[in-house]
């Protein structure tokens, strides 16, 4: 992600003047990129082939594998884009004005609340589903595995955790201790993707499917969603740690790194709450609301009869 300003004034600057003697701290140019267009058509794609999928249109697969190419390619061309300009301003400027940072923050910022609000309406889905459904887990379905769920959480808290050192010796000056730090995020990122993909084949094997009801259509669509979102991050921080070895960081100069440190960090904590609302609920309320009952039932009657005696 670029690290600098797209000012523009409102008069023209005339062919052949030197920009930055206008201002040595402001980088002025305008990047026109199809790259947007893209990875915004290759998503729709993408999502329009798993609607066709679930409703069991033949060529649905292959619309999910075309848009899911495409925007992978376009990720892989914008990131190229990015990675280049701010190559070149990092070796051309004395500085950044504290502005553009401060926009670059503000605008990711909105970027993770648009995704906090995309999981919002998966989550609500779920829920809405739990509450119209007479017994939960339907009949016939048996609670998912929470061991596999524990071990993926683990796996992704600990990748997170390696990001915050690998940012740390940036910010500190040593991006030659960083590296480490980020591979082994990177590789947990990857070890977390093998293992859903471990658990959702021996899901479909059992018989439990995107089809097998609300309690199915949830279950897929918010661990599919992340999980996908977990390839983003992954290629992300791949970009990040390659910038690393190529010296683009600074200590103050890395917001690229912040920028993937925060959509990490985000993907955790909706794994988080995907883990106790989906996997580990059901498990809870049985272990505590169980013995309750027991114990209710118990105390009412002396507690009825205490009633009639004080009465």
């Amino acid at each position: 992600m670029t690290d600098h300003s797209h000012h523009s004034h409102a008069s023209p600057v005339p062919a052949g003047t030197d920009v930055a003697a206008l201002d040595p701290h402001v980088l002025e140019h305008e990047i026109a990129s199809i790259f947007p267009s893209i990875t915004g058509f290759s998503t729709g794609l993408m999502l329009f082939g798993i609607g066709a999928t679930w409703n069991e249109f033949t060529w649905g697969p292959a619309a999910i594998v075309l848009g899911l190419s495409i925007l992978i390619c376009a990720m892989v061309g914008w990131w190229w884009e990015l990675v280049r300009d701010n190559r070149l301003e990092e070796n051309s400027l004395i500085g950044t004005p504290d502005d553009a940072r401060k926009g670059l923050r503000i605008g990711f910022g909105f970027f993770i609340g648009s995704e906090v609000m995309f999981f919002a309406a998966f989550f609500a889905y779920y829920f809405y589903a739990r509450a119209m459904a007479p017994v939960w887990p339907p009949e016939g379905f048996a609670k998912l595995p929470w061991d596999i769920a524990l071990v993926n959480t683990a796996l992704l808290v600990v990748s997170g955790f390696f990001y915050m050192r690998g940012e740390h010796h940036i910010e500190h000056g040593t991006p030659q201790r960083s590296m480490k730090h980020m591979v082994l995020a990177l590789i947990l990122g990857f070890v977390f993707l093998a293992v859903q993909a471990q658990e959702w084949m021996h899901l479909i094997h059992e018989g439990f499917t995107v089809q097998s009801g609300p309690m199915g259509t949830a279950f897929y669509l918010l661990t599919g969603f992340h999980g996908f979102h977990v390839i983003i991050g992954a290629i992300f921080i791949t970009v990040v740690t390659a910038r690393i070895a190529l010296a683009h960081f600074t200590p103050q100069k890395h917001f690229a790194m912040t920028a993937a440190g925060w959509y990490w960090h985000f993907v955790d904590v909706v794994w988080i709450g995907l883990v106790v609302c989906v996997y580990l609920y059901d498990y809870v309320r049985d272990y505590f609301v169980g013995p309750a009952k027991a114990a209710w039932l118990m105390i009412e009657p002396l507690l009825a009869s205490a009633s009639q005696i004080l009465s």
